[in-house]
């Protein structure tokens, strides 16, 4: 089953909401006390060494929207990272092509201990203006242990999912969620999206679910 996950539909908003957090600066700091004092859904968000406080624009289907106060977007597929807009090295779009037999879950919704075999095809612009394509045969195994895991307004016991991607031109990624052992739902994840790509962190500070 081929899933063509990215937010190039999204109409970039005049969200009120949007006007209560900042842009990403320089630095990953403590940004707990702003999520407190915020009541919206939002996120924890770095990239290449830049982050903040994102808040959830809009979702539809388990795809949501998140933006700083720059506009700067991110959109996650039930947490798994799908694309980005408005800052340098842009994630244009992410497709899984998942195997029938196993079409009706999601990698990381999987049985503790399963791997699961399936392909990414991603689409990237580099800092340049460069766009980029590229596509990886993809595996993601969810382990059975809890671990504690500090997230920005709490900390969880959830379970690490790994996932590798081996890419066409010999390169190799490697990603980490954290997801929650009951529901399976992504709290926390550590990704690089491309080959030589920059390391994108996030945790849910307030949850949308």
């Amino acid at each position: 089953m081929l899933l063509l996950l990215t937010g190039c539909e999204f109409a970039y908003n005049n969200n009120p909401l949007i006007d209560t957090v900042g842009a990403l600066i320089p630095g990953t700091g403590d940004v707990s006390a702003e999520a407190e004092r915020i009541p919206y859904a939002s996120l924890r968000f770095s990239i290449a060494g830049r982050g903040g406080l994102i808040v959830l624009a809009e979702q539809s289907d388990g795809v949501t929207f998140w933006q700083s106060g720059q506009r700067e977007t991110v959109v996650l597929r039930d947490g798994y990272f799908v694309s980005t807009n408005g800052m340098p090295n842009a994630l244009e779009m992410t497709e899984l092509t998942l195997p029938s037999s196993a079409a009706d879950t999601m990698p990381w919704e999987a049985e503790a201990g399963v791997t699961r075999d399936y392909r990414v095809t991603r689409a990237w612009t580099l800092e340049d203006g460069s766009t980029q394509s590229a596509a990886a045969d993809a595996t993601m195994v969810c382990h059975a242990e809890i671990e504690s895991q500090e997230l920005t307004l709490r900390t969880l016991g959830l379970q690490r999912c790994d996932e590798r991607l081996s890419w066409a031109d010999g390169a190799t990624t490697y990603s980490t969620y954290w997801r929650s052992p009951a529901k399976r739902r992504i709290w926390k994840a550590r990704t690089t999206a491309w080959p030589d790509g920059p390391e994108v962190e996030w945790d849910v500070a307030r949850r949308w679910w």
